[in-house]
């Protein structure tokens, strides 16, 4: 596990997500590679988590609807 200050991981997260490399974010929020990778890797686990979640209750939204107005 590592540890990371909050506005460090998100700001760095923005930075990733708009295209940054990792050398850059890295030199830019004074992170380490192994950060970097592990907070990527962290968060594409989050995304497939949330992803699934949310196909899950959009099933159930769609079976609440079909019960009501059936």
């Amino acid at each position: 596990m590592i540890r990371v200050y909050r506005d460090k991981l998100f700001k760095a997260l923005d930075m990733l997500a708009n295209g940054k490399t990792t050398r850059e974010v890295a030199n830019e929020k004074g992170l380490s590679f192994t950060q970097l990778k592990e907070i990527r890797r962290t968060s594409e686990e989050a995304n497939k988590r949330f992803e699934e979640l949310l196909m899950r209750m959009d099933e159930r939204f769609d079976e609440l609807i079909s019960s009501i107005t059936s």
